[in-house]
This record gives structure tokens, C-alpha cells and sequence, in this order.
């Protein structure tokens, strides 16, 4: 599999949100997702996860790796197990607009995508001692801290039950 970054960030003709009442919007606005969308999600670093896949251009792309990893963020956020992380994907229209995936007929990710991701992970961890989503929660450390309340010296680890103390979900 070769490595490519996630291009597709574009309002799309059959956009989810386009078709949002400006009401739902507005609620969307001021929403964790909508926080998520803009100081989390933009920040996650793909080129972190390149060592992961091929060298070269050749072969099938790559699942989006932003969104696998806004995703696995989402899941220490939220607490949720895998089925009713990807249920959200599927129908919460929060989840959506967070991972920037809104224009998408479908979602980019599955749930044994999500699997093959966390094994390469550890696969990398074992053969390098680096713990590439340690790193990155470390890098987005001030923005997950605003998202959740928790301070910002606090460990990388986040605590599911604050996010939902806090109304995040």
C-alpha cells in the first residue's frame, strides 16, 4: 500500500451539510465537532504515518490516515467501543463534519481499516520503540486540552469520562 495524503477537503455537490437547515448549523457551530473540525483535525500530521506504508507511488492508496487517527482521537475522547465509534461515523452528522468528511457518499474508513491501521501502529512501535500516536497526541496536546477542559499540563492520555461530563457527547 503506498502512502498519500488526504486531499479531499472540499465541499462536495451532495455534501451532508450543505443540506443542513441553517437551525442545525448553527447547533453544529457550537458543538465539540465544530472545535474538533477546526484546531484538531486540521493539525494532525500524516506525514508522521508515511514510515507505515510502501515506499513509492505505486500500489493502492492508503485510507485516510487523518481520519483514521481523528478517529482513534475520537474513541479516547469519547470512550465509545469500535461499533459504536463507526455507528457514529455512520449516522452522526458530528462525526462527520469533525473528520472533514461530510462531501463523502461514504466514509473512507472501516472498522478492519481502522484494525489494519492500529496493527501497523504496533508493528512500527515494535520494530522503532515510537509510539506514533503518542507523539501525535503530544503535538496536539493544547488543542485537545481546550477541547476537553483538561489542563494543559496534564498527561497526553485523555480521560472519556470528562469528555462526556463535560457534554462533548
Amino acid at each position: 500500500m503506498a502512502f498519500r495524503r488526504n486531499e479531499a477537503d472540499q465541499l462536495g455537490l451532495y455534501d451532508s451539510y450543505a443540506a443542513l437547515t441553517p437551525r442545525e448549523k448553527k447547533f453544529l457551530a457550537r458543538s465539540w465537532a465544530a472545535a474538533f473540525a477546526a484546531r484538531v483535525f486540521p493539525r494532525i500530521d500524516e506525514e508522521r504515518y508515511a514510515p507505515l506504508y510502501a515506499d513509492g507511488r505505486t500500489g493502492r492508496p492508503n485510507n485516510p490516515v487523518n481520519v483514521m487517527v481523528g478517529l482513534l482521537l475520537l474513541k479516547e475522547l469519547t470512550g465509545f467501543s469500535d461499533e459504536e465509534l463507526f455507528e457514529s461515523l455512520l449516522f452522526d452528522e458530528r462525526f462527520r463534519y469533525a473528520l472533514h468528511t461530510t462531501s463523502m457518499r461514504e466514509q473512507p474508513v472501516s472498522k478492519s481499516g481502522l484494525g489494519k491501521f492500529r496493527r501497523l501502529l504496533r508493528g512500527y512501535e515494535k520494530r522503532t520503540g515510537r509510539d506514533l500516536l503518542a507523539e501525535e497526541r503530544e503535538a496536539l496536546r493544547a488543542e485537545l486540552a481546550a477541547l476537553t477542559g483538561l489542563p494543559k499540563g496534564r498527561s497526553a492520555r485523555l480521560e472519556p469520562h470528562r469528555a462526556k461530563n463535560r457534554g462533548l457527547l
